[in-house]
Parts: C-alpha cells; sequence; structure tokens
C-alpha cells in the first residue's frame, strides 16, 4: 500500500508524466501539474480529480478501476485530449462535456456500472475512432444522435438497460464493428445505420430485436453476422423464421435466393444463429448463396439430434 500525502506532487511543477500502478491511499489530493501530458492511475482513490487542475496539455487520461464519480466539476479544456479510459469504475455517475474535447480518438468506460447516462455532446465527436461502454449496466441512454464520423469500432454489449440505439447524423463510413449484444431492450436499429456501408461485424446477439434489419442487404463488407437468442421481451423464434422465408400469398417459402438479407451478404465468413427455432430444411438452400462463408454456428435450433448439427465449418 502506497500512502500519499495531500502536497505529495504540489512542488512537481513541470511534471508531465504520472504512472501509479500499486494499491494507493490518499484522503485528498491537492494539486496535479498543469503541465501533465500522460496520467496513469490504476485503482485512483478519490471522488475527482483536483479542482485546481486545468488538463490544458493532458493527452492520454488512464484511471482504471478508480473510485472516481466524476472526473471534475464544470468544464475544463481538454483540446489536446486523445485518449480517456475509466475502465472498471464503478463510482463514475457522471461525464464531463466533451464540448472542449474536439480531438479525442479513444474512450473506455467499460464496466462503469453506476452510470445512468452520458453528456449529449458524446454525439458529436468527430475524431473519436474506439468507444467502448460494455457492461454499463444502468445505462439507460445515449445521444438522440450520433455524428461520430470517425468511429471505428463501437461496444455496447451487456448495456442491459440501454432501449434504444441512436439515430445516425451523417455518414459513419469507417465504422467496422458493431456490438449489441446483450442489450435485452433494444428493439431496432434505425435505418440510418445503412450508411455505415463498411461494417464488418455485426453482434446482434440476445437484443429484443425481432428480425434482420431491412438494410442489411446494403452492407456489403460485413464478415460476421451473430444474431438470436432474444432474453428481452419479445417473440424472437417466431419471427426469426423471416431471416429464411419471405410469406407470399399467405404460403410461407423457403427462397433464399429471393431474399436480400442474406444472399447480397457475399463477404459473410462467419454466421451465428442460436436459438432461433430454425429446422433443418430452413438451412440448405439459404446459405447456398454465401460463397464466402467459413463458419456456421446453430445452436439451439430444432435439428434432429441424430444429425449432430450445432455448428458448421465449412471449406471452401
Amino acid at each position: 500500500m502506497l500512502n500519499l500525502s495531500d502536497d505529495v506532487f504540489s512542488k512537481m511543477k513541470r511534471l508531465r508524466l504520472l504512472r501509479v500502478l500499486c494499491v494507493s491511499n490518499c484522503d485528498d489530493l491537492k494539486y496535479l501539474s498543469d503541465e501533465l501530458r500522460f496520467l496513469d492511475w490504476t485503482e485512483y482513490p478519490l471522488r475527482s480529480l483536483p479542482s485546481s487542475f486545468q488538463p490544458d496539455n493532458l493527452v492520454v487520461l488512464l484511471l482504471p478501476y478508480s473510485r472516481i464519480e466524476q472526473l471534475w466539476k464544470g468544464n475544463r479544456p481538454l483540446y489536446k485530449l486523445k485518449i480517456i479510459s475509466l475502465k472498471g469504475s464503478q463510482n463514475l455517475i457522471k461525464t464531463p462535456n466533451f464540448t472542449t474535447a474536439p480531438y479525442l480518438e479513444v474512450l473506455i468506460m467499460e464496466g462503469c456500472t453506476r452510470l445512468v447516462d452520458v453528456h449529449p455532446s458524446l454525439g458529436v465527436l468527430k475524431r473519436l475512432k474506439l468507444l467502448n461502454i460494455r457492461d454499463c449496466k444502468s445505462l439507460r441512454s445515449l445521444p438522440t444522435k450520433i455524428g461520430m464520423e470517425s468511429l471505428e469500432t463501437l461496444i455496447l454489449s451487456g448495456c442491459s438497460n440501454l432501449a434504444r440505439f441512436p439515430e445516425i447524423d451523417g455518414k459513419m463510413e469507417h465504422l467496422k464493428a458493431l456490438d449489441l449484444s446483450d442489450c435485452y431492450k433494444v428493439e431496432y436499429l434505425p435505418e440510418s445505420l445503412h450508411q455505415a456501408e463498411s461494417l464488418e461485424e455485426l453482434d446482434l446477439s440476445k437484443t429484443a430485436i425481432k428480425e434482420p434489419p431491412s438494410f442489411i442487404s446494403q452492407l456489403k463488407n460485413l464478415k460476421v453476422l451473430y444474431f438470436g437468442g432474444c432474453k428481452g421481451p419479445c417473440k424472437l423464434k417466431r419471427n426469426l423464421l423471416s431471416l429464411f422465408k419471405v410469406s407470399q400469398r399467405g404460403r410461407m417459402n423457403s427462397i433464399a435466393s429471393m431474399l436480400p438479407s442474406l444472399s447480397g451478404l457475399s463477404s459473410l465468413t462467419r454466421l451465428k444463429l442460436r436459438d432461433c427455432n430454425l429446422g433443418e430444411g430452413d438451412i440448405s438452400s439459404a446459405i447456398s448463396c454465401l460463397s464466402s462463408l467459413t463458419y456456421l454456428e446453430l445452436n439451439g435450433n430444432n435439428f434432429n439430434k441424430n444429425t449432430g448439427i450445432s455448428y458448421w465449418t465449412l471449406q471452401a
């Protein structure tokens, strides 16, 4: 245990890098240098950073598994800040105003279990590339619109109280991975997500989404699709059959070649359809057009036990 006095850094006026990687104890902290570029303090023991601290020069802020409730009160100049990680900070209840952080590229708030919402300015971070809010179980809402045009990876898995995915404002042409697994209350994806033309990985397992998005055929670069196993208030097992069948004149026909939601996904390499109430007859014709497919998982469906089908590894 490292015991620190409240004025331990008071004379370090030019300190630019500070790393505290061991368990520390500190009742208060009066001062941190405004010259800091890199602050990495695992299990930071206080509720906020010193009120006198002006992070004008800060580039990297890492406070994993801290006791932080909020970084600071009011706005702070964050014009040089590129990376924030508050992973596992279970006491975090408020995010900063991101208006003054236009160059932020990485934001990690995974496991911040008391966080209920985020500041609306999060949605206009034009330079953000990675947003990880995994397992923020109390999170109820995100900004109604997001215009993160540089975003490459968006992880929302395990946000079990999140009820709505935001609209896309403008193009998100760099987005490659979207993980909504275990977001039990999310019922649909907005049509504006079709603008994410570079999307390669989409995980919708254990959501309340009743059927594949209508725009899925437009995601020509999609390589991985996970769907099924709904735990939310929906009847997914009945409705997911629409992935393979369409209704014509009151009849259900297995005509996957006419269903663009699958036949257009020529780049798809991995497909997981767990607990989807599918039978053997629903599969063969539907996957015949997926020329790049190498992995197909079908656990929890209605296959004859004698066939042993649970997953297939396909060889070209």
